[in-house]
């Protein structure tokens, strides 16, 4: 009997356990703490489930295997002389300008770094902090020597949709819709902190393979918060660049972006509507839309109901967009796999059937970052089978 031990490290943070190909159970740590939204850092990496279920020792076998997902913690903080942008404001408009001139690379970066030499900018990577944590966590299991690790967080969640979904129960290929409030930073050393938001994958039964399609990168976040901090007299806005590119990278075709994805508008609506400070309520502006509906014919009403059920509206004509290049990219295909965060929109999942009447719509069980671990465990499962494990995997070492 093969084993293996899934675990999501970002938030909704879980474990699965898989023999055989079959899930046998997912642990949610956040139920097992009592702690809504944990999610391990590394200061608080260890999981209490570990222990709590008995799964010390569930690795011992030689044939058992650990493998994690995470969101991706890889950062740039771009640093600047925020006291030269105060005194000289000419300069920092221009800077600002700049910046949202064209989607940021790292080549441009540097470009930048040499036109303002006053600004003394410096580019600060951080990228280990997915395996420090990694590592603690697989120190909690006995005779663990090594795991896998791959950034790819939407591939995670399309696997888990497929692999539970009717369409390869009955031996048939489908298209997989990943989307969320952000999440691997797929092209990070040349386009940093880019989150990958949407994105759309082929799921061949056959091969047991599921491969990108297209991904849609944002780094409105990453922008946002340098804007705030070093553009106090400016639009939180103002570094972003309006104007989307349509580029080929590694063989995937990518859309960059400075917008924000629907998922980070309902949680940025959570934390203005004081739901969570962290935004991390999006799912009760969600349930706010409904109450929106009802005040439709009353011009005159508007509240937070009202502006919920704005946001619900927009991101169901974004939602359908991506629907249509999915359809663009497979015509043939009728079957469709929904997963990642987003897809938690229930009220929106229902109007996917209205609106696309000849596809056959499926919603991952898990879509929220905890499936990612289920995600994970079939893609290691099927990499086992096509003796395929050494492709795109960071594999960690258990100190």
């Amino acid at each position: 009997m093969s084993r293996i031990i899934g675990i999501n490290s970002s938030h909704d943070t879980s474990l699965c356990i898989m023999e055989d190909g079959e899930v046998q159970c997912l642990y949610e740590e956040e139920r097992e703490r009592r702690s809504k939204y944990y999610s391990p850092s590394m200061s608080s990496p260890h999981l209490h489930t570990i222990h709590s279920k008995g799964l010390v020792d569930v690795l011992s076998e030689d044939d058992s295997e650990l493998i994690f997902a995470s969101f991706d913690r890889r950062d740039m903080k771009l640093h600047c002389d925020r006291e030269a942008l105060m005194e000289d404001r000419l300069m920092a408009q221009e800077f600002a300008a700049d910046l949202a001139r064209e989607q940021l690379t790292t080549a441009r970066l540097d470009v930048l770094q040499e036109e303002y030499p006053n600004l003394k900018l410096k580019q600060e990577w951080m990228e280990d902090m997915d395996e420090t944590i990694h590592d603690a966590m697989a120190e909690q299991f006995e005779n663990v020597e090594e795991y896998h690790y791959d950034t790819e967080h939407h591939m995670y969640h399309a696997n888990s949709g497929y692999y539970l979904s009717p369409f390869f129960s009955k031996g048939e290929d489908a298209l997989a819709i990943a989307w969320d409030g952000g999440g691997a930073k797929s092209y990070h050393k040349t386009h940093p902190n880019y989150q990958e938001i949407e994105s759309i994958w082929k799921c061949n039964f056959e091969e047991k393979t599921i491969t990108p399609a297209w991904k849609k990168m944002s780094n409105h976040r990453a922008l946002g918060d340098f804007a705030s901090t070093n553009f106090p007299n400016m639009y939180h806005d103002s570094a972003h660049c309006l104007k989307d590119l349509e580029t080929v990278i590694d063989g995937v075709r990518v859309t960059l972006t400075s917008h924000p994805s629907s998922g980070m508008n309902f949680s940025n609506m959570s934390y203005a509507f004081g739901a969570d400070i962290q935004g991390r309520a999006a799912g009760k502006v969600m349930g706010m839309a409904s109450y929106g509906r009802l005040l439709a014919d009353k011009p005159d009403r508007f509240d937070r109901h009202v502006v919920a059920q704005m946001c619900e509206e927009e991101s169901f004509k974004n939602a359908c967009s991506v629907i249509r290049r999915a359809i663009e990219i497979n015509p043939e295909c009728k079957n469709l796999v929904l997963s990642g965060g987003f897809s938690l929109n229930c009220t929106n999942n229902y109007r996917y059937l209205q609106e696309f009447p000849e596809l056959n719509i499926f919603v991952d069980p898990v879509p929220h970052d905890g499936g990612t671990a289920v995600g994970a465990a079939f893609w290691l499962h099927y990499q086992n089978q096509n003796n395929d494990v050494e492709v795109e995997v960071i594999t960690g070492e258990a100190s």
